[in-house]
């Protein structure tokens, strides 16, 4: 049966090809007609050849709001354990489901809010890193501390980052503290577990007391360690001593997609730590002078403050991007130089 089903494959790729092959060749005579023939039958035989390979639903149970939505507020930014095994192995699989198809994996993947559907309901999540591999380095060396400590440890390590909610396929274990259960709503046989962080740092903050990690492993060490205070301590790169600082106060904020504008006071200065993945694009300011950006908490960024009030500007250089865009015109026009210069000659 599989020869034949082989066999009956190759006939109709043959035929297929035969069908182009004449539609090619009509192009020549009949350029419209010809090209229309062409795109019909490329589609055609994406929808009758390629169609089993991917599995298709109906929209209308991805853009049902699921109950779990209602405990996620906009303003929070939200941690999915089961997402790439971080609190554990996936359950996904795993459950009472209506046939064995796949696309109930991906409703199962939408009902409990995993973070694919964060563009729809327009929720930011944490440790979310893309298959391209876009995210930065530290993003993934953070992503691999979460995967191997314990359930308190990743709650203070949550909660040093910011992170506001945290939803599990399973319950956290018995001697987490920093986490206080929300709902628990039934799904697909099993419970989704909605967890809010107590205590967690703010999107902004001037930090009072500075500790140095000489590498990854020793700033792990202090984030997870429970005599770290999120919102008050940074974890900076170096080898000094603890510093106490008095702190400071934020007067204003005016934030965007790309960047943000603080007002910040500091009597005797500071570091202000911003609830952003440190990412090589961003670019920092102090009163319009540039200010380098330090990695904080493993994977944020902190912009030294000097005393006194001043205005801190962080945004995203766009420069390498417009010069990406040059280069691509003058290639775009060089290769019709090239072409004409070819013809020239010719």
């Amino acid at each position: 049966n599989e020869r034949r089903r082989w066999a009956g494959l190759c006939l109709l790729s043959l035929v297929l090809l035969a069908a182009l092959g004449g539609a090619a060749r009509l192009c020549r005579f009949r350029p419209v007609t010809g090209g229309a023939l062409l795109l019909a039958l490329h589609a055609l035989a994406q929808v009758l050849f390629l169609r089993p390979l991917y599995t298709t639903d109906a929209v209308v149970p991805y853009l049902v709001p699921p109950p779990a939505l209602a405990y996620l507020p906009p303003a929070e930014t939200v941690v999915h354990g089961s997402f790439t095994s971080l609190f554990g192995p996936s359950e996904i699989d795993r459950g009472p489901f209506p046939e064995p198809r796949a696309r109930w994996l991906e409703r199962r993947a939408f009902y409990e809010l995993y973070p694919m559907t964060g563009p729809i309901w327009r929720r930011r999540y944490e440790l979310n890193v893309s298959p391209e591999g876009l995210d930065s380095f530290l993003t993934r060396m953070s992503q691999g501390a979460i995967k191997g400590s314990s359930d308190p440890q990743r709650v203070r390590l949550l909660a040093a980052w910011g992170v506001g909610r945290l939803l599990l396929e399973r319950p956290l274990a018995p001697d987490t503290t920093g986490a206080r259960l929300l709902a628990s709503l039934p799904s697909f046989g099993g419970a989704l577990y909605i967890y809010a962080i107590e205590g967690r740092a703010p999107d902004l903050y001037v930090a009072t007391r500075v500790l140095e990690a000489p590498h990854l492993n020793a700033a792990y060490q202090l984030l997870a360690d429970p005599r770290f205070h999120p919102g008050e301590d940074v974890v900076l790169p170096g080898s000094h001593r603890l510093r106490t600082l008095p702190g400071g106060r934020i007067r204003s904020v005016a934030q965007g997609l790309e960047g943000l504008e603080v007002d910040v006071e500091a009597p005797a200065g500071g570091h202000l730590v911003f609830q952003r993945s440190h990412l090589p694009l961003y670019q920092a300011a102090v009163d319009g002078l540039p200010a380098q950006i330090e990695i904080a908490n493993l994977q944020r960024m902190a912009v030294e403050v000097p005393p006194g009030r001043h205005r801190v500007r962080v945004w995203v250089d766009r420069r390498p991007l417009a010069m990406s865009l040059v280069a691509a015109v003058v290639g775009l026009f060089a290769v019709g130089l090239l072409g004409w210069w070819g013809g020239r000659g010719r």
